[in-house]
């Protein structure tokens, strides 16, 4: 009898563990985990003082792994220099879930160039990192050669309680700062919308940015695109850096064989000073197109945008 009753709990207990193992082992939860929040390494410095707790485990992807997490967005990403992605999700006490998210680059050129492709104007500049903006309950901020993206999963709230404290926590954790590549004064400020700039380093993320533009050129090496409001409508700024000024003459022909291209409610208009094209993309008004641009090649060669190579490169 004694033997019965010692294989009826053995059975048990069997049963038990396979129901416990069950459990939790859903897809959706795979990194949600039930450990003590403090035992779990954390990507913030301190994010139980900042009114945080930790609620997954950090993620890693390295490599060809960030296909996994980026799709098709790889390659914009490998322009810039990202070799590394962080993820963790962290809660408050009010149910706000935050997922915080560590772009790394190789150089601080790419960490400021995922920030301007992950912003957009519209938002709140916040005082966090080497440069920061809040927008739709988004921070984003870089901090020397890393990119930081703090995004709302689940609230309850407009607004997300002490995300701001949580981001600065996360700063806490980085590496040092850097001073705003040259790159991102190359373009006229006059209209320029707050958080209008974006850098991007390659074919890939030209492509990207410039998709509802209805037409067809080579890439360039890189370029840097400006946002801007005025009467009227608002138009972008696009100065592309070429290998050459015959490839830089090349792309003007495809973009605008005489320089304009007449659109039913757009024009563009290029012109090419060396291996830089300066494109204008907006509202139907040739005399505004002439001014931007001539506004553009004059700052350009003011900031010295011609001598910006190391910094284009970091």
């Amino acid at each position: 009898m004694g033997g019965v009753r010692t294989l009826f709990l053995r059975l048990v207990t069997l049963v038990c563990v396979a129901y416990l193992g069950g459990c939790g082992s859903s897809e959706t939860d795979d990194h949600f985990v039930t450990a003590e929040p403090n035992t779990m390494p954390s990507l913030a410095a301190d994010a139980q003082a900042a009114g945080w707790i930790v609620k997954t485990f950090p993620r890693e992807f390295a490599g060809d792994a960030m296909f996994d997490y980026l799709g098709l967005d790889l390659e914009v990403y490998r322009e810039y220099g990202c070799h590394t992605i962080k993820v963790q999700h962290y809660e408050n006490r009010f149910g706000d879930v935050v997922k915080v998210e560590v772009f790394e680059a190789n150089k601080p050129l790419g960490a400021y160039g995922m920030f301007s492709l992950r912003t957009v104007p519209g938002g709140e500049r916040r005082d966090v990192g080497d440069v920061g903006w809040y927008h739709d309950d988004t921070l984003h901020f870089c901090r020397g050669t890393a990119a930081v993206s703090l995004t709302t999963e689940h609230s309850s709230a407009v607004r997300v309680r002490g995300i701001e404290n949580l981001a600065v926590a996360v700063d806490q954790a980085l590496g040092q700062g850097a001073a705003e590549p040259k790159i991102f004064r190359l373009l006229p400020t006059e209209g320029l919308l707050p958080q209008g700039i974006t850098y991007v380093a390659g074919p890939a993320g030209v492509r990207k940015v410039s998709k509802n533009v209805p037409v067809q050129f080579e890439p360039p090496q890189h370029a840097v695109i400006g946002r801007y409001s005025a009467v009227g409508g608002g138009h972008r700024l696009f100065v592309m850096r070429y290998p050459d000024d015959a490839r830089a003459a090349e792309a003007v022909k495809a973009i605008a064989g005489d320089g304009i291209v007449l659109l039913p409610r757009h024009v563009i208009a290029v012109i090419q000073q060396g291996r830089h094209v300066f494109a204008y993309y907006g509202p139907r008004d040739l005399e505004r197109a002439k001014v931007a641009l001539s506004r553009a090649v004059r700052r350009f060669k003011e900031a010295g945008g011609d001598t910006a190579e190391p910094d284009l490169r970091g």
